[in-house]
């Protein structure tokens, strides 16, 4: 019995052949938009108080907070930091704005309102020099009220009849007014007492009678 056997050369590959090749899907890396995380603001505070509001945020890389506070179209304060301090000047309805930006340029806005409320204006340091009749005595004073754009009016009733009404701008601090004294009433008694009454309004209304 005869055997035969052959032994077969591998192919060799030729030049230009396809190779088949798995190419994988790579899933798109979300990058996060700036975002404000927590923003607090007062609900309410008083003229004159200072308001102190506060946030933070995520996004990539460095924050950076901008802040505006604006009074119908007017902005009356601005800063930057998580951290933003301003006065209230005057009562109203505020609108307080932040803008936050990060590294990759993401960006996040909110605005919060803050109501301030009016606070009555005092009057101090009154004072009325005693006269003879026919002569003038001055009646000063100062005003203080916290909000500082608040204008001034006030009603003085000089106890004799006569009663007459002033005004100052916004920022008086004291005042100074004149009145003459005809007679000492009643006539034939050395002297004679006279009351003097006064009313403080600011231009919302709210007072303070001395």
């Amino acid at each position: 019995m005869r055997f035969s056997w052959f032994s077969r050369r591998p192919e060799r590959r030729r030049r230009g052949a396809a190779v088949p090749l798995a190419v994988r899907r790579l899933e798109r890396r979300r990058v996060l938009n700036a975002q404000i995380t927590s923003m607090v603001v007062p609900a309410m505070v008083a003229e004159g108080d200072t308001v102190t509001t506060t946030a933070t945020g995520t996004g990539f890389g460095q924050l950076y907070f901008f802040w505006s506070v604006k009074q119908s179209s007017t902005t009356i304060a601005s800063g930057s930091g998580p951290t933003f301090d301003f006065t209230a000047l005057d009562d109203g309805t505020y609108d307080v704005k932040l803008q936050l930006y990060d590294s990759a340029q993401g960006n996040d806005t909110e605005i919060r309102p803050l109501v301030v409320t009016n606070v009555a204006p005092q009057i101090t340091n009154l004072t009325a020099l005693n006269v003879n009749e026919n002569s003038f005595t001055t009646l000063t004073g100062s005003i203080v009220d916290p909000g500082t754009k608040d204008t001034f009016t006030l009603d003085v009733d000089w106890g004799d009849g006569t009663v007459e009404t002033f005004t100052y701008a916004a920022g008086t601090k004291d005042f100074s007014e004149t009145h003459q004294y005809l007679d000492d009433n009643p006539t034939g008694t050395p002297s004679d007492p006279y009351t003097i009454n006064v009313k403080l309004k600011d231009d919302d209304t709210d007072e303070d009678v001395d």
